[in-house]
């Protein structure tokens, strides 16, 4: 993981423990990590049944889904874009 941000309940752990040994204060550091880790993971993972697509189509998708010569790019763009916001949301487990 490239950001090395804490975030703002890890800090406050951290200040709390203070206190503490450092082999404790170095658990609390890794207990934070694993924590920023495992979420950034979870927001990454495309779940079974699903495939991440992009934004916007590419010139490759928009040729193979052109079924008129009268469909303009702006047109399929446009197709595309309605898709992606009718699609369910994809499960968060």
């Amino acid at each position: 993981m490239t950001n090395n941000k804490l975030t703002p309940e890890c800090v406050d752990r951290l200040i709390k423990s203070i206190s503490l040994n450092e082999r404790d204060l170095d658990r609390a550091l890794m207990r934070c990590a694993l924590a920023e880790l495992q979420e950034y993971r979870k927001a990454r993972v495309v779940p079974g049944g699903w495939v991440a697509v992009p934004a916007n189509p590419t010139g490759d998708m928009l040729a193979r889904i052109k079924l008129s010569d009268t469909w303009t790019i702006e047109a399929l763009t446009a197709r595309y874009k309605d898709m992606l916001r009718a699609a369910p949301e994809a499960p968060r487990d």
